[in-house]
């Protein structure tokens, strides 16, 4: 089997530009494979003097194969508007063990499974779901089972999680919410996930859909009784608005729960510009703001971050920072408060809507959302700002960590 690698990348809706084209990863120059699915778009390759249009979808086939002969590729969306194509590179080299799969990543580390190490899946596991376990075997889990092992002689600790540790030293890492099996299941009215966005698809304010997950039984946080443990934490996202804004509170995302709240809402400000004003704990309206430098534009996506870390000299007060395009915009300094409490033994986190208990709460703009991710940790100032220069959007949490 060759070894492959998976790549999103950025229809835009113009002819070739050299800036906007990309090259295929190093050592993965043998076949590459474009994933038509759900896109209208077609593909121009670069041979150092001219592009050359290679393909053009015309709805027929599903998947466009071919060798790797150009110096960069670029895709152009014949829909009008950008669009996330899936691309694969493969490389000459076979993958030494192919009965193994990858089959995810935990605590900062990928780990190849074997067949044999898969659990029968009998009739009685209908409905539940494949998962990585704290110890690193696999079960059939129930949305509502844990994933921590206690270990032997130390009855009621909880083991480490599928993000890091808690305590000193612990891994920041972070997974896409948007592209859990729990996020395309709990699919609400008029919400998608397409190509790993997220998309409101009905401009009605009735039937703006959401999707939710819940962070403790993902393993994306964890917990310790009903709160994260540690408390610190990194919220980064690309948000897109998909109709116009008022300059109020247009709400998106994040949960609700009275005066520990994580509302993540958005408006265009009068001069023309996106600013990302969530509403966090008692801060309420008057929470920090991040305003754009860049003119607000429909289906533009926009990178937003929050970050809660520890406050320089204490061990019970955090400095809570807001980001746009990874540019601070607003801090608080030296707060106490704890936005990601379990409500009702729950931590449900909604895309599209803020999640109330196993409902939502409020309603807003119309966006598309992508490459969610929550995790505990918080970056600096600069590692926001790496995540925010990536023009593919896919730049993970831990990767940034590592900047």
């Amino acid at each position: 089997m060759k070894k492959s690698k998976l790549l999103r990348k950025i229809a835009y809706p113009a002819i070739p530009q050299y800036a906007d084209g990309f090259v295929p990863p190093a050592d993965h120059t043998f076949k590459m494979s474009v994933n038509l699915r759900g896109v209208s778009i077609k593909i121009y390759g670069f041979d150092g003097s001219s592009w050359t249009m290679i393909h053009d979808t015309d709805g027929v086939i599903s998947d466009f194969i071919a060798d790797v002969i150009y110096q960069k590729y670029y895709f152009e969306s014949k829909t009008g508007s950008q669009q996330t194509v899936r691309v694969s590179f493969l490389s000459s080299e076979n993958v030494e063990d192919v009965h193994s799969f990858d089959l995810a990543v935990t605590d900062n580390t990928r780990k190849l499974y074997h067949f044999d190490d898969v659990p029968v899946y009998r009739s009685d596991d209908e409905g539940r779901f494949l998962t990585i376990m704290s110890d690193g075997t696999l079960r059939w889990l129930t949305e509502g089972d844990s994933y921590i092992v206690e270990s032997e002689g130390e009855e009621g600790e909880e083991g480490e999680g599928g993000n890091g540790g808690g305590g000193g030293g612990q891994v920041i890492s972070g997974t896409f919410i948007e592209e859990l099996p729990t996020a395309a299941s709990n699919l609400f009215k008029s919400a998608t996930i397409t190509n790993g966005i997220f998309s409101q698809t009905d401009s009605s304010f009735a039937n703006r859909g959401a999707t939710k997950v819940d962070l403790n039984i993902e393993g994306l946080m964890n917990y310790s009784g009903n709160s994260i443990d540690p408390k610190e934490f990194t919220l980064s996202f690309w948000v897109a608005a998909e109709s116009e804004l008022s300059t109020g509170h247009n709400y998106f995302g994040g949960r609700f729960n009275s005066n520990k709240e994580l509302r993540l809402a958005a408006g265009k400000t009068s001069d023309g510009f996106l600013q990302f004003h969530p509403i966090i704990g008692n801060l309420w309206t008057g929470t920090p703001q991040a305003k754009s430098s860049i003119p607000f534009a429909l289906g533009q996506f926009q990178h937003c971050a929050i970050t809660y870390g520890l406050s320089p000299g204490y061990t019970d007060k955090y400095d809570l920072k807001i980001f746009i395009d990874g540019v601070k915009g607003g801090e608080a300094l030296q707060k106490s408060f704890h936005v990601l409490d379990k409500l009702n033994g729950n931590v449900w986190f909604g895309l599209g809507r803020s999640s109330y208990g196993s409902s939502y709460n409020g309603l807003g703009g119309q966006f598309s959302l992508d490459s969610v991710q929550i995790a505990h940790g918080a970056l600096t100032e600069s590692q926001v700002a790496a995540i925010a220069a990536q023009s593919d959007r896919q730049m993970s949490i831990q990767t940034a960590a590592l900047q």
